[in-house]
């Protein structure tokens, strides 16, 4: 997803959710303050698009203050090629002077491109792909500010691709694409020229002709429209300008001043007014949490290949994903809140993308606490447990808050999202939520259209404080890792007329201790419980010392996961993502030469897309390969508890037509792999888990009847290594 932008929903590659990322490929500054190779005061495009040939004809115009270079530099999509351009004086009303299309000289692409940037003295990432921009130079030795204009055409086709880590993305990728089934076009698409040094956000003018029948969106509002054409502008000023196009149907609903609407294809009639009814409810609640909606119309946008992205006054939604059930209750709501934090308030990347995190805070997070308490429990328990499985015990690299730009795998996403969550979470738990809440109102009014830092929000939130923030900064921000928790010696003794409860914490991690505010739970003979918070623990080991009127059977340290943490394996139960982020599993298909088998082989492939998992048939399974691996038990049934009726998966009985069961088991000989056993009827329940599987990491079981999901649970955990029986 795009947030001024990760999705996301948000894709590195091809498509690139954040815009800041978007910046960096170009080789822009994050900061986006104006460079030496001038600045973008604003941009008018024509554009007249024709999908079934794939192309585009266009014209550009940028009002471009110069700085100090005798040349103009930008970047702009290979395939495309320039015919002419014009450029006059700003402000003077005279004849423009005719640029001829040789004049613009082609300095390079690919890694020729990658060479100009770093001879320009502009920043970029190495690893991506340039293939399909080029940079251009045009002398102007002319020293006034000047209005540029260009006019160029070509074909853009980039087929949609499934990208390598969508194992936990909702999107396919492209780096732009002109097509009978839509148009997806993006600043990284190159589709209209860019600086190579970034520019402060500008306004645009967007002219768009299409087909009858098609209908055109890009940020900003709409000026005029006919069946042909439309005209939009900039309510505000934007990082860059996403177009998608399709042959839509539109419908709308006024909420208090705001054009709710939907650009939907006609299959989708039946959703509309849900997702209308849900984005009105949205923006009335952020607008009350956090202050008023920056713009005039918001737009739920169905796109014909799976997107989840969140951009100044729409969404693009995938038609697969418009239609998963819980979208409208959690992901839709993620992207309307990206209209405050990110696209309201803009994201200073180059010290850290922290509004996804806060959009996961304020969104995902906040509709669990107000389901219950206990759904609020599980969810940051679900991400401790994703940090442990794919950063701890899984196969990919830690960093730093401050360090996340956008998700590009499942453990770039637990630390962006997740962990970044969680320190918002920890945050408010130490100011309050009353003054955590006024210090979110307090950025979004002072930090609007502006860029902000994580520098700037803790400034805010000091405010509010009556603590120093500093060093929780420091821990949670600045430095990667987690505590990683345990106790021991808990005792209890009188002390007058109290009992004093004594137990050591300790923290195991192999980085610095941290210092925690940690809530520790006290379980009494009857059942009851009472719970206090230790200040300040700090320390490899902190002795703990608690008075309580009567004497607890038991204590239980961060019983609810108000910390961010590793977990011991058996403090959470087994599910999916431990599989998903095991460094090398092991798949084991049950040897069969039918289509079941067949089938069972599909899917191994299809979860294997990235080569990380060694695939062998039942008949040469040796104990060998078994010892202390995540194995994934592809035609095992043995284990499945069948009835007359169906099958019963933790007491609750399955039935239907083509069913598919999925349950994750911890292993006997290691609780830190992860068993996984996938079993079906047919050979087409089989085949419907390929892409279905991977939206379920946080669940322990899963029942499926013809490609539908009829259950989902996790298995109940009734201890913890860290409770504690007292002993007297």
């Amino acid at each position: 997803m795009r947030s001024t932008k990760d999705v996301a929903l948000e894709i590195a590659g091809k498509i690139m959710p954040f815009v800041a990322l978007i910046l960096l490929v170009l080789g822009c500054d994050a900061t986006a303050t104006s460079n030496k190779y001038g600045s973008l005061q604003s941009v008018s495009m024509i554009l007249e698009i024709d999908p079934e040939s794939h192309r585009l004809v266009a014209e550009s115009k940028m009002d471009w203050s110069r700085s100090d270079p005798d040349s103009f530099y930008f970047i702009l999509n290979n395939n495309l090629t320039i015919l002419s351009g014009r450029s006059l004086p700003s402000g003077d009303s005279g004849k423009e002077d005719l640029i001829e299309a040789g004049n613009f000289k082609k300095l390079g692409t690919g890694s020729e491109l990658k060479a100009q940037l770093e001879r320009l003295g502009v920043s970029y990432d190495p690893s991506d792909d340039y293939q399909h921009l080029a940079i251009y130079g045009l002398s102007m030795p002319n020293a006034d500010p000047q209005n540029i204009t260009i006019k160029y055409e070509g074909i853009i086709y980039d087929s949609v691709a499934v990208p390598s880590f969508s194992r936990w993305e909702i999107a396919d990728e492209t780096d732009g694409i002109i097509s009978p089934e839509g148009v997806f076009l993006t600043p990284w698409t190159g589709y209209y020229p860019r600086l190579p040094g970034g520019s402060d956000p500008v306004r645009f003018e967007t002219h768009i002709s299409l087909p009858e029948g098609w209908k055109a969106i890009v940020e900003g509002k709409i000026v005029e429209e006919d069946a042909i054409s439309v005209h939009y502008t900039s309510e505000q000023p934007v990082d860059g300008c996403y177009l998608v196009a399709g042959e839509y149907k539109y419908r709308s609903i006024d909420q208090n001043g705001t054009e709710i609407g939907m650009y939907y294809y006609p299959d989708s009639e039946d959703l509309v007014d849900r997702y209308l009814q849900a984005s009105a409810g949205y923006i009335e609640k952020y607008s009350e949490m956090f202050g008023p909606y920056l713009f005039s119309r918001f737009s739920v946008v169905e796109n014909w290949f799976p997107t989840g992205y969140g951009m100044p006054t729409y969404t693009l939604l995938g038609s697969q994903v418009i239609r998963l059930p819980f979208i409208i209750y959690t992901s839709l709501g993620h992207e309307v809140a990206h209209n405050w934090w990110g696209n309201g308030v803009y994201v200073e990347y180059e010290a850290g993308n922290w509004c996804e995190g806060l959009t996961t805070y304020s969104a995902d997070y906040r509709y669990k606490e107000e389901s219950s308490e206990d759904d609020a429990r599980d969810y940051r328990m679900d991400v401790n447990r994703d940090y442990s499985d794919y950063i701890v015990r899984g196969d990919e690299e830690d960093f730093a808050l401050v360090e996340f730009t956008e998700r590009t795998t499942p453990g770039t996403r637990t630390i962006g999202y997740g962990k970044c969550m969680m320190v918002f979470h920890m945050l408010s738990e130490r100011i309050g939520r009353e003054n955590f809440d006024k210090a979110l109102r307090t950025i979004y009014t002072e930090q609007q259209l502006k860029y902000a830092s994580w520098d700037d929000l803790f400034a805010v939130f000091a405010r509010y404080s009556d603590q120093p923030l500093g060093s929780f900064q420091e821990q949670w921000v600045n430095q990667a890792g987690a505590p990683e928790l345990s106790v021991d010696h808990v005792t209890l003794s009188k002390t007058g007329e109290y009992t004093l409860v004594e137990f050591d914490i300790m923290q195991n991690q192999e980085d610095d201790p941290y210092r925690l505010d940690v809530p520790v739970q006290l379980i009494f003979d009857d059942g009851s419980t009472e719970e206090q918070v230790l200040q300040d623990v700090r320390g490899a080991m902190y002795h703990a010392r608690i008075e309580v009127d009567r004497a607890p059977v038991k204590i239980q340290v961060d019983p609810g996961f108000d910390l961010f943490r590793v977990l011991h394996p058996l403090e959470s139960p087994p599910t999916l993502a431990g599989f998903f982020g095991a460094e090398s599993p092991l798949y084991v298909i049950q040897d069969t030469q039918d289509e079941m088998g067949q089938a069972y082989r599909d899917l191994a492939n299809a979860l294997n897309r990235d080569n990380r998992a060694e695939i062998i048939s039942s008949e040469n399974l040796t104990p060998e390969k078994t010892k202390n691996r995540t194995i994934l038990y592809l035609g095992d049934g043995k284990w499945l508890d069948k009835s007359d009726g169906g099958y019963i998966l933790n007491g609750e009985l399955v039935e239907g037509e083509n069913v598919a069961v999925v349950a994750a088991k911890r292993s006997d000989d290691n609780p830190s792999t992860v068993i996984l056993y996938v079993w079906g009827e047919t050979p087409g329940s089989i085949a419907a888990l390929a892409r279905k599987l991977p939206h379920y990491g946080k669940y322990s079981y899963l029942a499926f009847s013809s490609g539908q999901n009829m259950l989902k649970g996790k298995w109940t955990i009734d201890d913890s290594p860290l409770m504690k029986e007292v002993r007297q």
